[in-house]
């Protein structure tokens, strides 16, 4: 039994729904649902009814929602009362980030900190956006790294967490150099209305978050049936043709990599910040790294 069980199986009695549930822990509603089953079989029982349109917890359910809820906030003030013994020695920094260390030059600052730093252990763990989240709700990551977007949905009305924008940025689209766009510095992103978009995995934060970008500019992107990670978006749009929209951090990262590639960007004001989230409780010393890490100070 592992305590991320627990969660989605909470989320689920919650809800009476798998999907709703599912979208709320960020996982998919199969990862949810192949988790609360083998829950069932090794407790032995079914947890739920699931004969119609919603799941409703049967009376077994019932009986272990409330030693569920009770082994998780055990677990999370076991976290919380042991965190002294765990900084004995120098003290500890555990930072879960999406996978944007490099485009955002943060592990050359990672590095610096640790020469001025010696004793600090460092842990340092790229993840999607929903693992992150779950690391700092489970008490796994002292900071996370992520989206505004995504910060302000999962801590924005929880006053226990604190959001701090810490580089600021914002989409550009990323064009092959023979393309017509690319002589242009900046651009409305209506005007690519007509394009082919290669974007990353569908449903994940930067799909979701550049799709919506197009629609609030007025149009549904027509988005390749390709699903790529930036360098491979990269090297389509530089061989293919095409477009992406990228944030534009990442875009001109990917672009210094490459000659057959353009960043241009858009009048559309639409934040894409990287934010950290902390424990309004935390330790000093976490305080202190974001502080170290930030591009926007005070905030």
């Amino acid at each position: 039994m592992r305590i991320e069980q627990l969660e989605y199986f909470l989320a689920a009695a919650g809800n009476g729904n798998f999907a709703v549930a599912a979208d709320n822990c960020y996982v998919s509603q199969s990862t949810l649902s192949k988790q609360i089953k083998n829950l069932e079989e090794e407790l032995g029982f079914p947890l739920f009814d699931r004969s119609g349109r919603s799941a409703h917890l049967t009376e077994a359910g019932m009986a272990f929602q409330e030693h569920a809820n009770r082994l998780i906030r055990d677990y999370r003030e076991m976290l919380t009362a042991l965190a002294p013994f765990r900084d004995k020695s120098g003290f500890s920094i555990r930072i879960y980030s999406l996978p944007i260390l490099a485009e955002y030059g943060l592990l050359d600052r990672f590095q610096v900190y640790r020469g001025m730093f010696p004793d600090c252990r460092l842990h340092v763990s790229e993840c999607n956006s929903g693992e992150a989240v779950r690391a700092l709700q489970s008490g796994q990551a002292d900071i996370i790294l992520t989206r505004k977007s995504m910060a302000e949905k999962s801590f924005g009305r929880n006053p226990a967490y604190e959001i701090r924008r810490v580089i600021p940025d914002k989409p550009a689209l990323l064009v092959g150099k023979d393309h017509p766009f690319a002589a242009r510095g900046c651009m409305p992103l209506l005007e690519a209305q007509n394009e082919t978009f290669h974007m990353f995995r569908f449903n994940s934060l930067p799909y979701t978050e550049f799709y919506n970008a197009c629609l609030e500019a007025g149009f549904a992107p027509h988005v390749s049936p390709l699903s790529l990670d930036a360098h491979a978006i990269t090297h389509t749009i530089q061989h293919y043709g095409g477009v992406s929209l990228l944030s534009e951090r990442v875009a001109k990262y990917n672009a210094a990599k490459g000659e057959g590639v353009s960043v241009v960007s858009i009048t559309e004001d639409i934040d894409v910040s990287l934010c950290a989230v902390i424990n309004g409780a935390c330790e000093p010393h976490v305080r202190e790294m974001v502080d170290f890490i930030s591009e926007v100070p005070g905030e």
